[in-house]
């Protein structure tokens, strides 16, 4: 059935969904491919780090999850050097996930977008890290400051 004999029968809503069913841009969509994609990612550290500090976790992995028309899915997770529950440091992550997963994206129509924190820890219980900065060239390591 045709997006304007769907148009001329129901309505927009109808025409919107036939064209995310064939993973094509609404014409009439304001929104626009990649950058409409990176949203999901933005809202999901949004509301993954509020819980957290609400309940005074800490994570250190982020994970992307994916999932295609072809009901392929993958998955890309990133550890970060120390637990944390900062809004912008998830959000970055996830968001370099999903630029790494773009040429995926491109190939195959993704149907599912998830992002998740994993490693959790009760911010109480977190050890600071101590600071420490490595020598260029140096065999030996950290050298403590």
């Amino acid at each position: 059935m045709s997006a304007l004999r769907l148009r001329a029968d129901f309505g927009k809503s109808p025409s919107h969904c036939l064209h995310t069913s064939h993973s094509v841009d609404d014409p009439d969509s304001a929104h626009g491919g990649i950058a409409e994609l990176e949203v999901i990612p933005r809202r999901i550290s949004d509301h993954i780090t509020r819980r957290m500090r609400s309940a005074d976790r800490v994570g250190r992995t982020i994970t992307l999850r994916l999932r295609f028309d072809d009901f392929a899915s993958a998955t890309r997770s990133h550890p970060l050097p120390s637990p944390t529950a900062a809004t912008a440091t998830i959000e970055s992550v996830a968001l370099t996930l999903l630029a790494a997963a773009r040429q995926m994206i491109d190939e195959s129509a993704l149907t599912l977008l998830g992002a998740s924190v994993g490693n959790l820890e009760n911010e109480s219980t977190v050890q600071m890290a101590l600071p420490f900065e490595s020598r260029v060239g140096s065999r030996n390591g950290p050298t403590w400051f």
